[in-house]
Order: structure tokens, then C-alpha cells, then sequence
């Protein structure tokens, strides 16, 4: 193995609309709301809580569907971790 393959194992790529599974779990910022729902995005990919959060507003959250086709999503609030200070 070069020294090139090595230091770069393991690097990969973002995939600009990522896709979960159900039951997966991430932390992730609310990023607005959308006619009261509060809505996450990562990458193109959006997901719906099903609870209200403020926008800017960390959450860990349980994926609980998702359909890959159009790259959104529902998802289980778990816990608020905080705020975005910026």
C-alpha cells in the first residue's frame, strides 16, 4: 500500500441527498419551519419532526420513515441539546 492509499483509507465522499433507515438515530440542527412542523435538512435531504422545535435548535432524533425516492422523511424527537450560537 503507498503512502497516498494509506492516508487517504477510509476518506469518502458526502452524498449531497443522503438516505436513512428507519430506527437510525443522528444529531442534526432544525433548520425552520414549515407551516408549524419543525424541519430538518441534511444535504437536500428533509426530514419532519413530530414535534414542534425552534428553528436553530439541536436535536438528536429516531428516523421513523423515509422514502429514498424524493429523500424525505418523519422522525421521533429524542432529546433538545441546545441552541446555535453564532
Amino acid at each position: 500500500m503507498s503512502s497516498l492509499e494509506k492516508f487517504l483509507a477510509g476518506w469518502r465522499f458526502r452524498a449531497r441527498k443522503p438516505t436513512f433507515e428507519p430506527d437510525a438515530e443522528l444529531v442534526a440542527y432544525v433548520t425552520d419551519t414549515d407551516g408549524g412542523t419543525s424541519v430538518l435538512r441534511i444535504g437536500d435531504t428533509r426530514l419532519e419532526l413530530d414535534e414542534h422545535v425552534p428553528a436553530d435548535t439541536q436535536v438528536r432524533v429516531r428516523v421513523t420513515a423515509f422514502d429514498g425516492e424524493s429523500h424525505r422523511g418523519e422522525a421521533e424527537l429524542l432529546d433538545v441539546l441546545g441552541t446555535a450560537t453564532f
